[in-house]
């Protein structure tokens, strides 16, 4: 279904940079720019991806999502969504048992086995009725509800935020140059250097300003290109569900892709876990 990754493509970047959870106070603009990030880890530290998307996001952009998303989800008829829902059942159990081999050393692993087991709910995507009515925010609360709320909360996720410290390396009036740092439990650091600036009240990594009207416009384009495209082939939604569909029922294509996704650290290696 082409809607789900329209607007995750939009929101997804956000979690690079969104989590904060202690600093030290500094003068000028650059402290400004810190409480605003502490602000939206707050949230995802309670679990709430939607709250954290609220918060980090100006009431422009987030009209500009919850506009993509409404226009993106005329693109599921009914029979479109139930032929996904069906696909989700199916791939729920294979999933969840190979998020499991590394479960038991990975505590987030082991949250999204226990989810993936029913992935309608873990998405958001309990019915076609509330998939229709619901907006950006609203689409985030039920995945919130069905996923992220444990997810953000699991022992190693949580241990990550809770080491996340931020620096101010340089400021000059709505800008800012921060230095993101945080460790993993087995003691792993990383460090990202963001540029920030000030926007509507809020702050944001400078290519969310700069490049923000471009993507909106890009993904505008795309949905209209995809509703020409589905007037005149109404199946084209249930034709891509049906090739997942085949995709799950040829283990060695699947595990091919598995494979692809294991080099990114997504899917366990082993018994060891990711």
């Amino acid at each position: 279904m082409n809607s789900i990754p329209i607007l995750l493509r939009v929101l997804l970047p956000a979690l690079s940079v969104l989590a904060l959870a202690a600093c030290t106070p500094g003068p000028g603009r650059g402290t400004e720019a810190r409480a605003h990030f502490l602000r939206v880890a707050g949230a995802l530290q309670a679990g709430s991806l939607a709250q954290a998307y609220s918060a980090a996001l100006t009431p422009s952009q987030q009209a500009d999502v919850n506009a993509l998303w409404i226009d993106a989800r005329e693109l599921v008829t009914a029979e479109d969504f139930a032929a996904f829902q069906a696909v989700l059942k199916k791939a729920g159990p294979k999933l969840a048992s190979l998020l499991a081999v590394g479960g038991s050393k990975t505590p987030s692993l082991g949250v999204l086995a226990s989810k993936a087991k029913d992935l309608p709910a873990a998405l958001g995507l309990k019915s076609f009725e509330g998939f229709r009515a619901s907006d950006a925010k609203g689409l985030l609360e039920a995945i919130d509800q069905g996923l992220t709320s444990d997810l953000l909360k699991a022992a190693d996720v949580k241990a990550r935020l809770d080491s996340l410290k931020v620096t101010v390396v340089a400021e000059e009036g709505d800008w800012a140059r921060l230095r993101f740092t945080s460790s993993s439990p087995d003691g792993e650091t990383t460090e990202e250097v963001t540029d920030v600036i000030r926007a509507e009240g809020n702050w944001l990594p400078t290519s969310w300003v700069s490049d923000w009207e471009a993507t909106i416009a890009g993904l505008k384009a795309e949905i209209a290109r995809l509703k020409e495209v589905k007037q005149q082939d109404p199946d084209l939604v249930r034709k891509a569900i049906a090739d997942l569909d085949k995709l799950l029922d040829d283990p060695a294509a699947l595990m091919g892709l598995l494979q692809g996704q294991r080099s990114e650290g997504q899917v366990p290696q082993g018994a060891g876990g990711a």
